[in-house]
């Protein structure tokens, strides 16, 4: 499954609610249950890359985004960043932070979306026949900003986030010591912390 929709968050009717789209260059799993307002099954892609025939895949830049789970860093500096995720047939998405570098994506792009301000620029790789495309209302439809009260309300900026080593957060755990657990998630355990200043 490849999880390449955009969540937008308008304001309708002083209501606010999610409205998932596909990227240029996808289309919905499963469109009776997109028609229902159910997005879960994700989007797929409506040509296949061109990586394995020598074809020059490109990338499509989304702007103001909310990076998608799952990254994968490398210390490739900003110029190479798109050259080392061309060169990778697995590379589906790349993006680029002063403070972490070059970040690329070889599985499912889940939880995409779209702020109206901040975020950072991601360029998802399509095959070059959807570059090709000139659908105005697609383009225009990523591009859009809409105004969303309270988006961006607790919002770190990438360059602003710590990068802790292992031992750093061993001692900053106690060595995961379990009166520092305070709860359970998706991805593992989750421990209270106690930095040195």
């Amino acid at each position: 499954m490849f999880m390449a929709g955009v969540v937008n968050l308008e304001a309708v009717s002083e209501q606010i609610k999610p409205i998932c789209s596909c990227l240029r260059g996808f289309e919905p799993k499963t469109v009776q249950e997109w028609n229902r307002g159910n997005w879960t099954s994700g989007c797929v892609r409506k040509s296949p890359l061109q990586c394995e025939v020598k074809k020059e895949d490109g990338f499509l830049k989304l702007g103001t985004m909310k990076l998608p789970y799952f990254v994968e860093r490398s210390s490739v500096s900003v110029v190479n960043c798109r050259e080392y995720c061309l060169n990778n047939c697995s590379c589906i998405a790349y993006a680029y932070d002063d403070g972490i570098g070059c970040m690329t994506w070889t599985g499912s792009l889940i939880d995409l979306q779209k702020f109206s301000i901040g975020g950072a620029d991601l360029y998802i790789r399509l095959a070059h026949s959807e570059l090709a495309l000139q659908d105005k209302s697609k383009i225009l439809h990523l591009d859009r900003d809409d105004a969303c009260p309270g988006e961006n309300l607790n919002k770190v900026e990438l360059q602003d986030l710590p990068l802790f080593n292992f031992e750093k957060l061993a001692t900053a755990t106690n060595n995961f010591h379990l009166i520092n657990k305070i709860g359970q998630g998706g991805f593992g355990p989750v421990y209270k912390v106690t930095l040195a200043d």
